[in-house]
């Protein structure tokens, strides 16, 4: 995780700033990924995508399983998989991970709420960070 902010800070140049958005971990805590079909149809074309995650609440991650299946109506088919590895992350760790690397929380918020306040219950957090005169290595 901390090549992550290693990374970002070497991205930008001092006094730059970075727009982050994550899963806010205190929502993910009390409402956890669920598994979820999506179905939708056309008249060419049926598609089925079905999302398992996989939670780890040690470390606050999950591996979402993906599997979406394509039919047609001439009755060809076909089928796609993929894992999605996620973080969710506190405003606290956000802030002690990029410390180190010359960056600085200068606004946060959920961007899913007219309010723009990050709550215990937002899922989707943003963060702006600025860089401070830093010296990469």
């Amino acid at each position: 995780i901390l090549i992550y902010w290693q990374s970002l800070s070497k991205c930008v140049s001092n006094d730059g700033y970075i727009f982050v958005d994550f899963w806010h971990r205190p929502a993910w805590e009390s409402d956890p990924p669920v598994k979820r079909v999506t179905k939708k149809t056309s008249q060419e074309l049926v598609v089925t995508r079905v999302s398992t995650p996989i939670a780890n609440r040690v470390l606050g991650t999950v591996d979402i399983d993906i599997e979406v299946n394509f039919k047609g109506q001439n009755g060809s088919e076909e089928k796609y998989m993929e894992i999605h590895k996620l973080r969710a992350f506190t405003l606290l760790e956000i802030e002690l991970a990029s410390q180190p690397f010359g960056l600085e929380i200068v606004k946060s918020g959920t961007w899913l709420d007219e309010r723009n306040k990050l709550e215990p219950e937002s899922w989707y957090g943003y963060v702006v960070l600025r860089k401070s005169q830093f010296e990469d290595n």
